[in-house]
């Protein structure tokens, strides 16, 4: 086999490999915009006593989120493990690319912290869901950004 097909045979590899990265990116940031999705409404919708004297709420949304959080967590590090040791097998560009996974665990810890905060909010109520929607945004923001930076190097 002479070099040329070589490189073609290689190059088809990473085309396939970088658009599995993009599905499974994109599920898991749709997943994660659900999870966040079902908790905020669980935040912003209050409980009510119908005329029957009995409590409603919509209290299933809680573990449904978490459930949509905990798939797209879990998409994100199965993706994020698979390139941080393609990441750290190549040579060039090795400091960069750490560089860019330390931005996008930090990123993913951001959404945890913040999805606890409106967790806390829609028990407690003490104040904290605004914060919390904003650190799951900036959060997914920096996960997003991270992972297709890794995808697209």
């Amino acid at each position: 086999m002479n070099n040329l097909t070589q490189k073609l045979i290689d190059d088809g590899r990473k085309t396939k490999s970088a658009k599995m990265n993009l599905i499974a990116t994109v599920i898991g940031a749709i997943l994660l915009v659900a999870g966040t999705g079902c908790i905020a409404m669980k935040a912003l919708t209050g409980e009510t006593i119908g005329s029957d004297g009995m409590l409603e709420e919509n209290f299933f949304l809680i573990p449904i989120g978490f459930a949509f959080l905990l798939g797209g967590f879990m998409t994100f590090l199965g993706v994020g493990i698979v390139n941080a040791a393609r990441a750290f097998r190549g040579s060039e560009g090795r400091t960069e690319k750490r560089k860019t996974l330390l931005f996008t665990c930090f990123g993913i810890i951001m959404m945890l912290i913040g999805a606890f905060m409106v967790l806390l909010e829609s028990n407690s109520g003490l104040g904290t869901a605004m914060m919390g929607f904003a650190l799951v945004g900036a959060g997914g923001f920096s996960a997003i950004m991270g992972v297709v930076r890794i995808f697209t190097k």
